[in-house]
């Protein structure tokens, strides 16, 4: 592939020449790097929908009051130990 820019007065702003195997690794890498976003804000948006699960259907203060308490009174066991 080969081309050739110019301006109205004739002087050369771009010129192109690249065949056609350099252009291909060149879309091949974009492809490449295009598939990695994506499955980056596939991830990202599963945590954020994961987050607003949460936010949605909260756990009830009464259960955290209940796993803190557990924890609380394994602590004491341990240091008793």
């Amino acid at each position: 592939m080969t081309g050739k820019y110019s301006t109205q007065t004739g002087d050369t702003i771009i010129s192109l020449d690249a065949d056609l195997a350099t252009m291909m690794g060149m879309m091949q890498s974009l492809m490449e790097c295009f598939e990695r976003q994506d499955a980056s804000n596939k991830a990202i948006n599963e945590r954020v929908d994961d987050l607003a699960a949460a936010i949605d259907n909260p756990v009830p203060m009464n259960k955290i009051l209940t796993l803190q308490g557990d924890n609380c009174s394994k602590k004491r066991q341990s240091n008793r130990s």
